[in-house]
């Protein structure tokens, strides 16, 4: 019986962000129809425009494999420290490398 109660709170958390992120494309999508229309208005080709919901389309998957894959590896990175790591503490271990690997071999970066 408490399991049950207990795998009810999951089950509403997730109904509720399909609703958020449904309501959420629904009004985006809406916005973009007026965008693409006012660009076929303009001249662009439908070749033109879908070849720019195409591109776009990769350029956010793009982004959004990088966070599926960084994700896990920072929360397996954070999980195996001493102690509970703190806003700086995450934003340092990201940013730090990328910025010793600009710096290249200057003294002074």
């Amino acid at each position: 019986m408490l399991t049950a109660i207990a795998l009810i709170f999951p089950a509403i958390a997730i109904v509720v962000a399909s609703l958020v992120v449904s309501s959420t494309f629904r009004v985006l999508l809406q916005q973009r129809r007026r965008e693409l229309a006012l660009l076929r208005a303009l001249g662009g080709s439908t070749k033109q425009v879908r070849s720019l919901v195409r591109r776009e389309t990769h350029a956010v998957g793009g982004i959004s494999l990088v966070g599926i894959v960084l994700g896990p590896l920072l929360g397996g990175l954070l999980s195996t420290s001493q102690r509970t790591p703190t806003f700086v503490d995450v934003i340092s271990s990201i940013f730090a490398p990328l910025y010793r690997a600009s710096c290249g071999s200057s003294v002074h970066c």
